[in-house]
Order: C-alpha cells, then structure tokens, then sequence
C-alpha cells in the first residue's frame, strides 16, 4: 500500500477513531510513510499509552505531529470524558512532549479538545495544564456523531459566555505564536 500510495499522500495521519498505539508496528508504520517522503506525518491519540520512549522513537523516526485528544483539563473532567484515561499519565506526557521537543524542536502538539457544556469553562486553565508545549489548539464543540454515552449536545448555554472563556483563549494562542 506504501509504495502504492504514499508518494502522493501530502499528509499521513495515523490514528482518529481508533487507539493507533494499541498497533504492534506503530514505529514501522511512520518510518515507512518517512521512507516513502510524506511531508507531514501525525498521530492522533488519547496518550494512554504512549511512553516516553515510544514518544521519542516516533519523532527520531520522522513523526511531526502528535494530536492529544482531551475533553478535561481538572481531573474529575478528564477522568470522567476519558474513559479508562488517567488525568496524571495526561499530564507526564506534556512533559514527555516536552522533552521531546527539545531533541526535536520541529516536532508539534496539537491538543484536540472537545467541548461541551460540563468541560467548557476549564479552556480557561488550558495554559495551567499544557504550559508552553502547544503549538495548534483545536476547539471542537461536541456533536452527536453516533451512539455515546454523553449525550447533552446542547451548546446554547455556553454562548453568552463565549466571549469570556475563548476570546482569551484566541488572544492568548496569537501572543504565543499557536495556531488556533
């Protein structure tokens, strides 16, 4: 399929719908899309699972982009979104990241956040939790795509304090140089 394909891919994203981490040939699968020069190769995950040395392995072997899926930034929030997730393994892989970053200083995170009306006014701790690592923050309302336990799909209340929770958010990510 590689050899097939991936010399007209632009961009190889691993993962989005399924735990890539989980997969026994993770490292071979983005050496492979490097091999075959694809621009931009990124991994979307929760980060469970993703140790600091399977961090690092990625990157040396040619990962650019890891995408951290969070719906939480206070432990209660995170634990209870995250299934099975466990809010201080979220928060030693910033640090993970970071430490990447320092080996590989092109390497970005994007955190993928959903939001919805129980999680929305946590974006305002976003800086407290993830620091200086980001590089693309991405705020995604939540929506009924289908069957979930969640099921309050209704943004109206978050509307009037749209202003004062993402506005700064905005200001903040355009001071710091991070895509929003």
């Amino acid at each position: 399929i590689a050899s097939k394909l991936f010399h007209r891919a632009l961009k190889l994203q691993i993962g989005c719908g399924a735990e890539p981490t989980l997969h026994k040939d993770l490292i071979q699968i983005i050496a492979l899309g490097k091999r075959h020069q694809v621009p931009y190769i990124s991994l979307t995950t929760n980060g469970q699972l993703l140790t600091k040395e399977l961090l690092f392995a990625a990157a040396a072997n040619g990962l650019n982009e890891l995408t951290l899926s969070t719906h939480g930034l206070t432990r209660l929030t995170y634990e209870s979104f995250m299934t099975h997730a466990s809010f201080d393994r979220f928060c030693s892989l910033l640090a993970d990241v970071a430490d990447v970053k320092k080996s590989y200083p092109t390497f970005r995170l994007r955190i993928n956040y959903t939001m919805n009306v129980d999680n929305f006014r946590e974006l305002t701790h976003l800086w407290e939790i993830v620091g200086d690592t980001v590089d693309i923050l991405q705020i995604r309302p939540i929506q009924q795509i289908g069957d979930s336990a969640y099921q309050n799909f209704d943004l109206s209340p978050i509307y009037e304090a749209y202003d004062e929770v993402i506005a700064p958010l905005i200001d903040t990510c355009k001071q710091k140089g991070i895509i929003c």
